[in-house]
């Protein structure tokens, strides 16, 4: 299970990234990190944050999330999730071969993702990029998500 609040922590300790093809952080500490790709940073990001075996590459983040049997969600569902701040998604951005090509965390209606075009950032989860590329969308398991469920059996 993944904790958003160590999501955004390693987030905030990645924000000095440049986007880099390739690159990933291979088990340094994020203050010797300088350059990921989109894979590298969501598997730094999501290790950090308690997964500890997420592979690099989007193909291969893709099948290990089918594998885990995560929640597949309709991309317009993400608005519901926007002002929700203990839900964690993963979203494949899948070009004309509809393999995986970019991968991004969502979390509160904005992206958490390495991209070309800025490095580590965030923008808004429906920005037009994003959204003519056929996104494919999954619920991360969270800690924040499974204590509030708790709390309301209660």
């Amino acid at each position: 299970m993944v904790s958003v609040a160590k999501v955004l922590e390693a987030y905030r300790a990645l924000k000095h990234v440049k986007y880099k093809f390739g690159a990933k952080a291979e088990g340094r500490p994020f203050n010797q990190v300088t350059q990921l790709d989109c894979s590298g940073f969501v598997q730094a990001v999501l290790k950090y944050a308690g997964m500890l075996d997420f592979p690099a590459g989007s193909v291969l983040q893709h099948e290990r999330v089918k594998i885990l049997r995560w929640r597949e969600i309709p991309y317009e569902n993400l608005k519901f999730a926007k002002d929700d701040g203990a839900r964690l998604f993963i979203m494949f951005i899948a070009p004309s071969d509809r393999r995986p090509g970019h991968v991004a965390l969502v979390n509160a209606g904005r992206t958490i993702e390495c991209a070309s075009s800025f490095g580590v950032g965030r923008r808004r989860w429906h920005a037009r990029p994003l959204a003519i590329r056929n996104p494919v969308v999954y619920e991360v398991p969270t800690a924040e998500a499974a204590q509030r469920e708790e709390d309301n059996r209660h």
